[in-house]
C-alpha cells in the first residue's frame, strides 16, 4: 500500500517546483494542484454545519480580523474528513475539479466519473485512487499532490490519514509579492499579505511539539532549497524514510503534469531548468522601497519567526501606510479576483488601520486582561501571539 505526501505553500513559493523535485525520485509519484475544490468543498461543508456565512465559490479566507471566520478556521483545524458528503453534489463537485486541475494535472480528467463516496474521506480515498493509477506506478511506495493556499488542511489530513506526511514550504513575502506583481494579472497587496501570514502562522504552530501530528510535517524554506537543492533533497528523503535519489537534483529531468519536460515557472522571463538562485533576492529590484515597507509592516511579525529580517525595526503601522496604502488598479486585478476582494481606497485604508491592533496587542503590557478571541483574529493563535511578544 503507498503512503499518502500532501505538499502546500503559498503560491510563487517554489510549491511546484518542490512537486517536480519530489516527483523525480523513482519511488514517489507527485501530481499538481488537481484537487482544490475539494477542500473548498470541505470548507464550505464545516460552515454550513456551524451556521457561517460563506459564498461557496469565494476563496480560502485568511481568517484575520472576523470572530466568523476565526470560528471556521478553528473547526477546520478541529475536524477531519469523516464527515457526510451530498452526493447528489457529485456532478458539480467533478466539473469544479475538472476546470481547477485540467491546466495542472490533465491525465485524471478524463476520469473523474471515478470519484465517489458518501464521506470527504472516502470521496479523498477515490481522489487518490486516480492519483495513484495515472501520476503512480507499481514501484512508488508513496503518492501525493501539492495544492497552493491549502495549509490550514493539514489537520484534518493528518487526523483522517494516520500514515500520511506533509510538507509546507515558505518563502519571504517581499520575494512572493514581487513575482505576483511581475505578472500579468495582480492581487491587491493587503490580500497577498494576509494569506502569506496565515500560512506562515500555520507553518509555526504545526512544527510545535505540543501538536499532536508536529512529526509528521516537514518546512522546507525556498531559499534553502535554492541555494542548497541536494542537503533539502536528502532531509526530504530521510523524513519520507526512503533512500536519496540524485535525479531529484537535476532539474533538467523534471517533468510537468503532461508528462513532457517542465520549465519552471517564473514571473521574470523565460522559465529555466535549473535551481535559479538570482530567484532569491530579486524582490529588491522589483518593489519599491514604499511597497516593500508595506509588507514588511504587514508581515513583520511572522517574518522574524522564521528569519526573513525586515529592512526596518517595524513597531507600528505608519498613518502613511493607513491614509496612502500601495494601490493596485483595478483594470490590473485578476478578473477572479474583483467579485471577492474590496480593492476601493476607503476599504484598503479601513482593513489597514485594523492592523495596527496587531502591533498594539505586542507592545501592551496587560494582555492578560484582553480578550482571547481579540488575539486570535489578529494572529489566529494564542501561542503564536505569546511568542511573538517573548
Amino acid at each position: 500500500m503507498k503512503s499518502f505526501l500532501f505538499i502546500s505553500g503559498m503560491f510563487r513559493s517554489g510549491t511546484t517546483l518542490l512537486g517536480r523535485l519530489l516527483n523525480a525520485h523513482r519511488e514517489i509519484g507527485i501530481a499538481t494542484d488537481p484537487y482544490l475544490y475539494f477542500f473548498k468543498s470541505f470548507r464550505n461543508k464545516i460552515a454550513k454545519i456551524h451556521k457561517i456565512k460563506v459564498d461557496p465559490d469565494e476563496p480560502l479566507n485568511d481568517y484575520y480580523f472576523s470572530i466568523e471566520q476565526l470560528t471556521l478556521f478553528n473547526e477546520i483545524q478541529n475536524t477531519s474528513f469523516d464527515i457526510a458528503f451530498n452526493s447528489s453534489n457529485i456532478d458539480k463537485f467533478r466539473k469544479e475539479i475538472y476546470s481547477g486541475g485540467i491546466n495542472y494535472s490533465p491525465l485524471i480528467m478524463p476520469h473523474l466519473d471515478e470519484i465517489t463516496g458518501k464521506t470527504y474521506k472516502e470521496l479523498f480515498n477515490s481522489m487518490l485512487g486516480l492519483l495513484s493509477k495515472h501520476y503512480g506506478d507499481d514501484d512508488h511506495k508513496i503518492i501525493g499532490f501539492k495544492e497552493v493556499w491549502t495549509d490550514e488542511f493539514i489537520a484534518p489530513m493528518a487526523r483522517t490519514f494516520p500514515e500520511s506526511k506533509f510538507i509546507q514550504i515558505i518563502r519571504d513575502p517581499r520575494a512572493v509579492c514581487a513575482s505576483k506583481k511581475a505578472s500579468s494579472r495582480a492581487y491587491p497587496w493587503l490580500f497577498l499579505a494576509r494569506q502569506w501570514r496565515k500560512l506562515a502562522a500555520l507553518a509555526w504552530s504545526y512544527q510545535q511539539r505540543n501538536w499532536d501530528f508536529s512529526q509528521r510535517v516537514l518546512l522546507v524554506k525556498y531559499e534553502n532549497l535554492i541555494r542548497n537543492p541536494k542537503k533539502i533533497a536528502k532531509n526530504i528523503c530521510k523524513f519520507l524514510e526512503i533512500d536519496f535519489d540524485q535525479q531529484m537534483t537535476n532539474p533538467r529531468n523534471f517533468v510537468d503534469g503532461r508528462g513532457e519536460k517542465w520549465l519552471q515557472n517564473t514571473s521574470f522571463g523565460n522559465g529555466k531548468r535549473e535551481f535559479d538562485t538570482d530567484s532569491i533576492n530579486k524582490w529588491q529590484d522589483t518593489l519599491t522601497d514604499y511597497e516593500i515597507g508595506y509588507i514588511e509592516s504587514l508581515c513583520g511579525p511572522e517574518m522574524k519567526l522564521h528569519g526573513y529580517e525586515p529592512q526596518e525595526d517595524i513597531k507600528k503601522i505608519s498613518p502613511e501606510f493607513i491614509l496612502s496604502p500601495p494601490k493596485v488598479f483595478n483594470k490590473d486585478l485578476a478578473n477572479w479576483i474583483k467579485r471577492y476582494v474590496q480593492n476601493d481606497s476607503v476599504n484598503v485604508s479601513l482593513q489597514t488601520a485594523q492592523e495596527q491592533i496587531r502591533y498594539e496587542l505586542l507592545n501592551y503590557k496587560d494582555t492578560q486582561s484582553v480578550d482571547k478571541q481579540l488575539i486570535e483574529t489578529c494572529y489566529l493563535f494564542c501561542k503564536l501571539f505569546m511568542k511573538l511578544a517573548g
